[in-house]
């Protein structure tokens, strides 16, 4: 887990079937503040011909008050050799 008094473990499960690849990943852990954070996430991406796009949802759960769940969107689409998006 990232940042400075956070511990646990982020296991991924990964697929790839040419240009496809897919991950799926559990995240389990402690924060500093002695907070227990649990969360799952999946991303999707799609690379080929100069082209490629990603698909990212995520969502964690922490032992806090509802207003401190988290849950993340992304959507990105990359063009040309170096990928610009």
């Amino acid at each position: 887990m990232g940042g400075l008094g956070a511990n646990g473990a982020r296991p991924v499960i990964s697929y790839v079937y040419s240009p496809i690849t897919v991950k799926f990943g559990l995240e389990i852990g402690k924060y500093l503040s002695c907070r227990d954070v649990d969360g799952v996430g999946f991303t999707a991406s799609y690379a080929a011909n100069g082209m490629g796009f990603n698909v990212n949802l995520a969502q964690a759960n922490q032992d806090a008050p509802k207003e401190n769940k988290m849950r993340s969107l992304g959507v990105n689409a990359l063009l040309g050799p170096c990928f610009a998006g």
